[in-house]
């Protein structure tokens, strides 16, 4: 299940503006090419939705940046719709990049844990399950620790959240299960009824299951501790680049600088 996202360089469509009057490169009309792209996707008319995200993304790139945090979620609706189409390879890049660029920032937890989920579900699709099962439990990891920080929080605020997100969940406990990891598929499966567990037996904070995360096995520690790595590299990177772009508005760059 891959979620179609709204690029944030776009605003409602039903208050835009006609598309003549904006331009081809303006914010808003991103806004309505990604909207009817997306009710075109829903339709099942797949050729013609392709090059209006296409088009959505090559805007959110010139406006915001290619490495701006908002071009991932242009990255991620091409995406689906490259995996909705049977084009997993060139699905691939596109959630990489869009799973690179929200690390990188560390601004929107949920929408990395949904990008995680996202490339989680393609490398299943491409019959690499390692893999998709280490992405799948970064996702479902990254929700519980935003479960974590709800705790206090009326209790269908709490269900809600779970509600929204529970597919990663069932889809992760389904790969470790078809893996034959069935002490991991319990794990998981679990972390969906902890509220009821929680009410049930009433633990300290301490001990609250609703924080539990999944727990990495086998070469899964390693590749985490490389992809904190490599988020961490990206980060320091992203910083220096936007330096130098803040200096070149304000100054030419010259040869030693």
């Amino acid at each position: 299940m891959h979620r179609c996202r709204r690029s944030s360089v776009v605003r409602d469509s039903s208050t835009a503006p006609p598309l003549k009057a904006l331009g081809p490169e303006h914010p808003d009309t991103a806004t309505s090419l990604n909207n009817l792209a997306a009710l075109y996707q829903s339709m099942g008319r797949t050729d013609e939705a392709l090059p209006l995200y296409q088009r959505t993304l090559a805007i959110s790139e010139k406006a915001l940046g290619p490495e701006h945090p908002g071009t991932a979620f242009p990255l991620n609706n091409l995406a689906g719709l490259y995996q909705a189409m049977g084009r997993h390879d060139q699905a691939l890049p596109l959630e990489q990049r869009a799973l690179a660029i929200l690390a990188r920032h560390g601004q929107s937890p949920v929408e990395l844990a949904m990008s995680q989920g996202n490339l989680a579900e393609l490398y299943a699709r491409l019959d690499q399950p390692p893999v998709a099962i280490f992405y799948g439990k970064q996702s479902v990891n990254g929700f519980q620790t935003l479960r974590a920080n709800l705790t206090r929080l009326d209790k269908d605020l709490q269900e809600g959240f779970l509600k929204k997100h529970e597919a990663y969940y069932s889809r992760l406990a389904g790969w470790l299960i078809d893996a034959g990891r069935l002490a991991e598929a319990q794990q998981v499966t679990t972390m969906l009824k902890e509220q009821e567990l929680f009410e049930l037996v009433r633990r300290d904070a301490a001990s609250d299951p609703r924080t539990s995360q999944a727990s990495l096995t086998g070469f899964e520690p390693g590749f985490a501790r490389q992809f904190d790595t490599l988020a961490s590299q990206l980060a320091s990177a992203g910083r220096r680049l936007e330096e130098l772009e803040r200096k070149a508005r304000h100054e030419p760059l010259t040869a030693d600088r």
